[in-house]
């Protein structure tokens, strides 16, 4: 089992103590390699801004589920968004 989370900036899979954050609406998908006891409650200030939505699924999604629950949420919150 790997033991260092995942992060993936729109689509693409990124460190996210060296990717610079981005600016206006994006969106990041975390995976973690176990359950978190404590809860998620920072991003230790790495990436910052208001949360539009937060999925939670009790386990891994495959590639094909993540970018289905990413293009989802994409569609849905760009009609939301003001991009510029």
């Amino acid at each position: 089992m790997e033991s260092e989370p995942h992060a993936y900036l729109n689509g693409v899979k990124v460190d996210p103590f060296k990717t610079p954050m981005p600016k206006g609406f994006y969106l990041i998908t975390y995976e973690f390699p176990r359950r978190i006891e404590k809860g998620f409650r920072t991003t230790e200030r790495h990436y910052e801004g208001a949360i539009a939505e937060c999925l939670v699924y009790d386990g891994k999604l495959s590639e094909e589920e993540r970018k289905g629950v990413e293009e989802y949420l994409r569609q849905k919150w760009l009609s939301a968004v003001d991009l510029f």
